[in-house]
């Protein structure tokens, strides 16, 4: 009787170990999980403080609605859907803003990376144009941006600088990779010292007037939404 009682208490004190163990695993997975769920959570919070959080992907390359200055732009409804770096040129693309060119991968509105994702251009008919920090911006109908057009006057919606419809000269050659040139005023006049408006260029043209006013103001970005 003597062995059996030691034997039963050798097997609940392995049985106990074996729990405790178990217990111990336990706790030290969910922690693991908590710490990694708390990481992700502070990660998400800290980047909506600062404005940094990406704009996510929606199926077919279209753009979840601007949280960036954008939004408060003629009653919002913008997406954003090419960026061009705050530094150096303009972005590699190549599509004369029809929408078919895609660089890189979708990040912020004042980022220092180029990125651009396709948009069907045939349900978007208006264009924002606006630099990184929306110091400067313009409206546009898709027919006053695409197409070809060599220093013609194209009707501006509304900009930074003006609440009622008006007209500046752009450029749109097919000979000429780096075009659309879109302004706030007439090409020429957005070249000059204090006056630098350029908002947007192609194939990473990089002449100091064309690229002054992005390169100071967080980059350039497009938006487009259907009125």
């Amino acid at each position: 009787m003597h062995t059996l009682r030691v034997r039963s208490r050798s097997h609940e004190e392995n049985l106990g170990a074996r729990g405790l163990m178990l217990m111990l695993l336990t706790l030290g997975v969910l922690s693991l999980c908590g710490a990694a769920e708390l990481k992700n959570e502070s990660k998400t919070n800290l980047n909506t403080v600062a404005g940094l959080e990406a704009p996510q992907e929606r199926p077919g390359g279209f753009l979840e609605e601007a949280a960036d200055c954008a939004a408060s732009i003629d009653g919002g409804g913008w997406a954003l859907v090419r960026h061009t770096a705050s530094s150096g040129s303009w972005g590699p693309w190549n599509d004369n803003l029809e929408g078919t060119a895609r660089h890189g991968s979708p990040g912020s509105s004042t980022g220092g990376d180029h990125w651009t994702v396709p948009w069907d251009s045939s349900t978007k008919s208006q264009y924002l144009f606006a630099l990184g920090d929306c110091s400067q911006w313009l409206i546009a109908d898709k027919n006053a941006v695409v197409g070809a057009y060599a220093y013609s006057q194209r009707k501006i919606i509304k900009s930074s600088s003006s609440s009622t419809p008006y007209t500046a000269a752009w450029y749109n050659r097919p000979e000429n990779a780096e075009d659309p040139w879109i302004s706030l005023q007439a090409h020429d006049s957005c070249l000059q010292p204090k006056s630098y408006c350029i908002l947007y260029g192609e194939n990473s043209s990089r002449g100091k007037p064309h690229v002054h006013a992005k390169n100071g103001h967080g980059g350039a970005n497009v938006y487009v939404r259907d009125p």
